[in-house]
């Protein structure tokens, strides 16, 4: 796991792709796309001092799970960011659930290390963190506002700043504590425009 010496390596200015060699057309298309989003993002930011992004793109599920599991995130997490190593490790797009965009995933997990590197090693609560990259990421719609406001009116709002350092425990809680952290960045963030 990790430390295949049989990986494949491609790179470019922005970004540095592990993958299995029958991987090597998904990886090719992947480097492409992935320097018109840094391109974008940092314009949309407004931030450019971004480390070269270390990109491990996961053979199979399993390979995935095991990096998951280390990393403690929820069970149906599809990718997870490094930022003090600069790093994104992600599932291949061939076994994504059909209803994942896997350029918007790698997005959001890029912001992650951009703001790893904004915040220049201060501890930004993961609500805020959350927040700020899904809203970068352009991940909110119509859908996703009617089940905030759906289910805060049920009162199952989650206490924010006990979610300070860690996700909900709950997989029933987690999908709240994304809406609620992007509600609350938005609010807190632009409330004096």
């Amino acid at each position: 796991m990790g430390t295949d010496l049989n990986a494949e390596i491609l790179q470019n200015d922005y970004v540095i792709i592990s993958y299995n060699e029958k991987d090597s057309k998904t990886a090719k298309q992947i480097l492409d796309k992935f320097s018109e989003i840094v391109s974008q993002v940092n314009r949309k930011v407004g931030f450019y001092d971004v480390p070269i992004v270390q990109l491990t793109l996961t053979a199979s599920k399993k390979e995935f799970n095991e990096y998951r599991d280390l990393a403690i995130l929820p069970e149906n997490s599809v990718a997870i960011a490094m930022p003090t190593l600069s790093k994104i490790i992600i599932q291949n797009p061939k076994n994504l659930p059909p209803h994942n965009d896997f350029y918007q995933i790698l997005t959001h997990e890029y912001l992650h290390l951009m703001l790893h590197s904004i915040a220049n090693e201060q501890n930004v609560p993961l609500w805020f963190a959350e927040g700020f990259v899904q809203y970068f990421a352009g991940q909110w719609n119509l859908q996703r506002e009617i089940t905030f406001v759906t289910e805060a009116i049920k009162g199952n709002s989650l206490f924010l700043s006990s979610y300070t350092y860690h996700y909900p425990e709950s997989e029933k809680k987690i999908e709240m504590f994304y809406l609620q952290s992007y509600y609350t960045f938005i609010c807190t963030s632009f409330k004096h425009w």
